[in-house]
């Protein structure tokens, strides 16, 4: 199909961008749309208007041209074009139904309602039938291609959706408008997928659990935008899907950057009547098509009026916020703005996840609260080695911790126990650890430092930040029933078919992972969290690592402006690294030299979506750490921690 548009500026190209494109409203089978085609043509006119990307570069995809052989086989083509470089970007859009149904017996779902969910291509059948192009698309085959192609072309994908995957008919109850319809069918109840449809995504076993695209697991594979959460319905109306016109305006919108907006933000922003987008993936705050580069700066937390008069900081216990923090009043969203006051967190008045902001009457209708000093202190101990020039850098580190401007460090005296132990020995740093677990497996020091203040004092500061939410916990007495098992899994290329074998690996709070000779670890791993209350939780994931004072990320939730979908259903299973949960499996190595390493696993489980992006601290000791992202609102609700630690020692 011939692509055309209007002349204009090119704004922002996108160099090497790749995309496919559908959109479908003259369905075969099932009730036709207006709006598909026309937002498909505009994602396309954006593209080749905006971001400069050739017309050869976009594949289109319109009516009975996607149907589903059509639709599978462009899909799968990605991973072998050889004019797709590695890490190049790829845009995946689709326009038109979603729908839901009941999983085949042969198959087993993570998640409590074992349902699947689909993409419905043009010649989709919505009466049981056994003829594979009569079916729809299950979000596990789109998950096992993009999986493919990630490994092929790298993981700078973004996929968009505006579709639902439920509706209780094909006309929307919008009251203020007419002729809104719903980009979803509900089947008949008597409807069932194809057991053998797509065979080569599927595991091979009952006892292989099956991770959807779509259950909120913050895949690694690719950036997931859809356009409402899995309860509400994708609307179109006078020929147009709400949510793609929206998305188009705003990204033409003149102060919107791609070089310095992320995906998370992209939905915070869009305001759609009916509608709460979402956006899922590991790399959600990355910038917009630019898979290398990552959203970075301070976090600006919202201030809202409660319904009591009261002014409220959308952040708490949960976000870390502690009593005798001081925060900054901004009047805008913008850190580098100019404070217009500024407030002390009252313990008396610090929740979970909101604290009152003291005599706040005079703020602007929107204010941000940024952390400016005080929280967590970091114990620490300096001990003295008699050796002049060495006392004198000793005495400098100290000074600086006593002096430090944001409080962040105190002294390990009064018989507080210090996390680290700082001293130097034969003309070197050496910063000795007290953690009961690296002392019980030999891990003792941090590497050895050069004898040079301005070497030693960013280590400290990235240990504050490491010790802060290593050992922060809820205040809370009562705790969330949840258990995390640590399993070897199958060997497999296809992530559906890596399934746990053997027994679970976490014992009394500890996982010990052999470690060969060469440094590494004999297969790959994987961890199930398990759901025993009654709430829907939202988990983040991270490791802690000792050695180099890393913290990495594992696992986050999808993201939406209002309440995004949780990740762990009450009563669920939540797989990582396996069962195609779009992470993936977890290997472990030791470096030359050193026969031992602690890591900590710890989960950060809340009842309502919080921001944890700023914990991630990926270079740890290598470079300093740069918090990302921001805060989304006020909650009441509960929260809780779960911590187990990794051990890996060397065969000898």
């Amino acid at each position: 199909m011939p692509l055309t548009g209007p002349s204009t500026v090119v704004l922002q190209p996108i160099v090497g961008l790749f995309a496919l494109v559908i959109g479908i409203n003259d369905y075969q089978h099932v009730q036709k749309l207006t709006g598909c085609v026309a937002d498909a043509q505009d994602i396309v006119s954006y593209l080749t208007h905006y971001l400069a990307v050739p017309v050869n570069h976009i594949t289109t995809l319109f009516n009975d041209e996607a149907n589903r052989t059509n639709i599978l086989s462009k899909l799968r083509g990605l991973a072998c074009d050889t004019s797709i470089a590695k890490n190049s970007p790829i845009l995946i859009y689709y326009a038109g139904h979603g729908a839901k149904a009941m999983a085949p017996k042969e198959w087993v779902i993570s998640g409590k309602e074992n349902q699947i969910e689909m993409i419905l291509p043009w010649d989709f059948n919505p009466q049981t039938s056994s003829v594979d192009s009569e079916q729809g698309i299950p979000d596990i085959t789109l998950r096992s291609i993009l999986d493919d192609l990630a490994e092929k072309k790298g993981n700078n994908i973004t996929v968009i959706l505006d579709s639902c995957h439920s509706a209780s008919s094909t006309r929307a109850n919008d009251v203020d408008s007419d002729k809104v319809t719903s980009r979803g069918l509900e089947l008949p109840q008597s409807y069932t997928i194809k057991p053998s449809i797509d065979a080569t995504s599927l595991p091979t076993s009952r006892l292989e659990q099956i991770s959807p695209l779509f259950e909120s697991t913050g895949a690694a594979s690719h950036v997931l935008v859809a356009a409402c959460s899995r309860d509400e319905t994708a609307k179109e109306q006078n020929g147009r899907g709400r949510f793609t016109s929206a998305l188009t305006s705003y990204l033409r919108h003149p102060k919107t950057r791609l070089d310095s907006i992320t995906y998370d933000q992209v939905v915070r922003e869009l305001d759609i009547h009916g509608q709460t987008p979402h956006s899922e993936g590991f790399h959600s705050q990355r910038y917009l098509f630019n898979g290398m580069v990552k959203s970075a700066g301070s976090i600006l937390h919202p201030i809202v009026k409660d319904q009591h008069g009261e002014y409220v900081m959308g952040a708490g216990e949960a976000h870390g916020t502690m009593p005798g923090a001081e925060f900054d009043i901004l009047p805008e969203y913008d850190p580098s703005s100019l404070a217009i006051g500024n407030f002390l967190v009252k313990g008396t008045t610090l929740g979970a996840f909101s604290a009152v902001v003291p005599a706040g009457n005079g703020l602007p209708p929107a204010a941000w609260a940024l952390h400016k000093r005080g929280g967590y202190q970091l114990p620490i101990k300096f001990e003295s080695s008699r050796v002049e020039n060495e006392d004198m850098i000793i005495d400098q580190l100290k000074n600086a911790c006593v002096l430090d401007s944001k409080e962040r460090f105190v002294l390990g005296l009064d018989g507080s126990s210090p996390e680290l132990c700082v001293t130097s020995h034969d003309g070197s740093i050496s910063i000795q650890l007290t953690d009961q677990q690296c002392l019980n497996a030999g891990l003792r020091c941090l590497p050895s430092l050069p004898l040079q203040f301005d070497k030693v004092y960013p280590v400290l500061n990235t240990a504050h930040h490491f010790f802060w939410h290593l050992r922060r916990t809820s205040s809370g007495e009562d705790r969330l029933p949840v258990a995390l098992e640590a399993w070897q899994l199958r060997t497999a290329r296809i992530a559906a078919r890596r399934t746990p074998i053997g027994d679970n690996l976490c014992q009394d709070g500890v996982i010990r992972i052999p470690i060969n000779a060469d440094g590494t670890s004999s297969g790959y791993f994987g961890y199930k969290i398990l759901n025993m209350s009654g709430v829907d939780l939202y988990v983040w994931m991270f490791s802690f690592n000792f050695l180099d004072l890393s913290i990495r990320l594992l696992h986050k939730p999808s993201f939406s402006s209002q309440k995004p979908d949780p990740c762990l259903r009450a009563g669920g299973v939540l797989p990582i690294g396996y069962g195609g949960s779009g992470t993936g499996p977890r290997t472990f190595n030791l470096p030359d030299g050193q026969n031992v390493d602690v890591t900590y696993l710890k989960l950060f489980l809340s009842t309502k979506y919080i921001d944890l992006s700023s914990v991630e601290a990926t270079f740890g000791l290598s470079e300093d750490r740069a918090d990302k992202g921001t805060d989304t609102g006020s909650y009441v609700g509960g929260w809780d921690t779960y911590c187990v630690s990794v051990i890996q020692e060397r065969r000898v």
